[in-house]
């Protein structure tokens, strides 16, 4: 599903990983279903510290959870990222795998790894800036755990 240099580029920005993360899927029996599966087993064969599993209890089908494993941490997804919600897909693995950071350091973290997601597109820096704000304003709102 993801082409060659997309899996090389995010197999390098994987390997950032510090804390194992699960791929928690709820999917049907339909052909949506089966390439979110496809695009999620794909993404976890790329890091040994991220699992997919199915089974996931969502209202929505196909979606899915990027779970922190051992926390209440997660963040979900309805349908399928791919395109310029791709990007958003990366930036919560980015979450999911670490405390969520001051402003200033997930500026700076975006920065550093836009060799990793210009792939996507020139979208990707508007995103990642409305994703930056979002996360700015869920910090001011509320308390995240470690």
């Amino acid at each position: 599903m993801l082409d060659a240099q997309l899996k090389t580029q995010l197999q390098g920005y994987l390997q950032k990983l510090v804390q194992p993360i699960e791929l928690v899927a709820t999917l049907g029996a339909d052909g949506k279903s089966a390439e979110l599966r496809e695009l999620l087993e794909e993404i976890a064969s790329l890091s040994d510290r991220i699992a997919f599993r199915d089974g996931g209890d969502a209202a929505r089908t196909p979606s899915f959870e990027i779970r922190r494993v051992g926390s209440d941490v997660a963040v979900a997804f309805a349908g399928i990222p791919l395109g310029h919600e791709f990007a958003s897909l990366v930036l919560a693995l980015a979450y999911c795998w670490s405390a969520v950071p001051e402003v200033g350091t997930l500026l700076a973290h975006v920065a550093s790894n836009l060799d990793a997601l210009e792939v996507v597109g020139p979208r990707i820096i508007a995103e990642a800036l409305s994703l930056v704000s979002a996360f700015w304003i869920l910090k001011r709102s509320f308390r995240f755990p470690k």
